[in-house]
């Protein structure tokens, strides 16, 4: 290859490197912006949408930028478009991608919270129950739980109502503890 060309080459090249770095800090820079912090340190949630779901029996409010997929047992809200093709799989902390998901399940056997968790968790034969804190969400006995897939954390929480068990599952923020916070059941 002569000089010139092998010259051509490696500029070429550092362009293409600067052009990706480039791309990627825009993207991240035009991403999911923090949450409005309010006077007294909470998430200012005025601007907030509602999604209110008859059939799966709750509401909550979430940022009107984030994107909400429904079905007919899950709830899914994330801070980024999730057929973004270009978005790693995985979300980290670093990365301001957060999800919550939330599904309903028939709790037909109407066993407690612990036993609940400890038959599923035990069926699926893959997790490790690290910790456990009783809390309450609108009125009713829930329990946050941190599990343990391999190298892998959740911290999931159940809420049980009636003969149902629901579950909110996802990484966390400030935004996605006010989603929950304001979790309501109707």
């Amino acid at each position: 290859m002569k000089k010139s060309t092998l010259g051509i080459v490696i500029v070429l090249a550092i362009i293409l490197v600067f052009a990706f770095i480039y791309s990627y800090s825009t993207r991240q820079a035009n991403g999911p912006q923090p949450e409005p912090i309010g006077q007294n340190g909470e998430v200012d949630t005025s601007d907030w949408q509602t999604y209110r779901n008859e059939e799966l029996g709750f509401e909550f409010k979430y940022p009107r930028e984030w994107f909400l997929r429904s079905s007919n047992q899950l709830v899914s809200i994330t801070s980024y478009d999730p057929y973004d093709e270009t978005l790693p799989l995985h979300a980290s902390p670093e990365s301001k991608l957060f999800k919550l998901e939330i599904k309903k399940i028939h709790n037909s056997e109407n066993l407690t919270l612990e036993n609940w968790i400890d038959n599923n968790l035990a069926h699926e034969g893959i997790a490790t129950v690290l910790s456990r804190e009783y809390i309450e969400i609108d009125g009713e006995e829930a329990i946050k739980s941190i599990h343990q897939y391999g190298s892998f954390t959740t911290t999931p929480i159940y809420i049980k109502k009636d003969n149902f068990i629901y579950i909110l599952n996802g990484n966390t923020n400030r935004a996605i503890d006010s989603i929950i916070n304001g979790f309501r059941f109707i």
